[in-house]
């Protein structure tokens, strides 16, 4: 596959519609349990996108916008919410860009750790462990995972 070269970048409100899309395209994917919960939810999700759109970093290729990493409180812990690549344009790198961003503005909100429970799958678990993402406990569901430095 040719590719341009990744742009990452902070999101910016024109990019919610394509937030929201990205999101519908995640829950369809990985958690089709919930898909038809968040369908219902999409004004909340659209609200939920926006509060943390100054904690969302989004890549690019192609001025095409193909995944996104936000990260919020939970619970006063740095959380990341979401991290999720379009499948076609996944092992390239760009999940782990986002991730080191993410995890660069956790620093600069003084934190030095940064919580992410995703959808328990063995790739996910493979690439966060190699990211210095330690396994707190696996539901079954989620993997709960901790990263400190």
């Amino acid at each position: 596959m040719s590719m341009s070269v990744p742009i990452d970048r902070k999101a910016t409100e024109a990019d919610l519609p394509v937030l929201l899309a990205l999101e519908e395209r995640y829950m369809a994917e990985l958690e089709p349990q919930h898909y038809e919960h968040w369908k219902k939810a999409e004004a909340a999700n659209l609200r939920r996108l926006t509060d943390h759109l100054p904690q969302t970093h989004v890549v690019e290729l192609g001025e095409q916008v193909v995944g996104y990493c936000n990260w919020g409180l939970v619970r006063d812990e740095p959380t990341l919410l979401t991290l999720y690549v379009l499948q076609d344009f996944r092992r390239y790198g760009l999940a782990a860009r986002l991730l080191e961003l993410a995890e660069e503005q956790v620093t600069r909100a003084g934190f030095n750790r940064c919580c992410f429970a995703p959808v328990s799958t063995h790739p996910a678990r493979v690439f966060l462990e190699r990211g210095g993402y330690k396994l707190v406990r696996d539901d079954g569901e989620r993997l709960h995972l901790l990263k400190t430095w």
